[in-house]
């Protein structure tokens, strides 16, 4: 590890996605996006549907959606825990385009009282992972 960069790990709970060394990391906080270099003040935060996004140098870079979880950094080090992790090169747009228009319809049908949270919740994953293909 170098005297400057961020020692940073993303885990699921099936897996240990990626451990890596940075000069910058930038992820989807609840209040906005934060990027975070080694010895930021420490920090925890939850995060939302986004983009995390690696720059490993000026001009290299890794992106990772996250579906959501939380982020906690101190010192050199910066641990990312997410409900889900994926490259964005294997989100299937098309299957992610039908998924939203059948449960935007099923939402639709259900009237406002009906709709639980995880409804929502999906409904906003999916269309994270569609901005994040539109920005790739």
């Amino acid at each position: 590890m170098s005297d400057t960069s961020l020692h940073i790990t993303l885990v699921t709970p099936e897996q240990l996605y990626l451990e890596t060394e940075v000069d910058m990391a930038v992820l989807p906080a609840s209040l906005g996006e934060v990027g975070i270099m080694r010895d930021h003040a420490p920090f925890v935060s939850s995060l939302k549907p986004g983009v995390i996004r690696l720059h490993e140098s000026a001009d290299s870079s890794t992106h990772v959606f996250v579906s959501g979880g939380y982020v906690e950094t101190h010192g050199e080090r910066c641990t990312v825990l997410a409900e889900e992790l994926l490259a964005i090169d294997t989100l299937d747009k098309a299957g992610l385009e039908q998924e939203l228009e059948e449960l935007t319809q099923a939402i639709a049908q259900r009237g406002a009282e009906d709709v639980d949270s995880y409804m929502l919740e999906k409904h906003a994953v999916i269309q994270a992972k569609l901005e994040a293909i539109a920005q790739a």
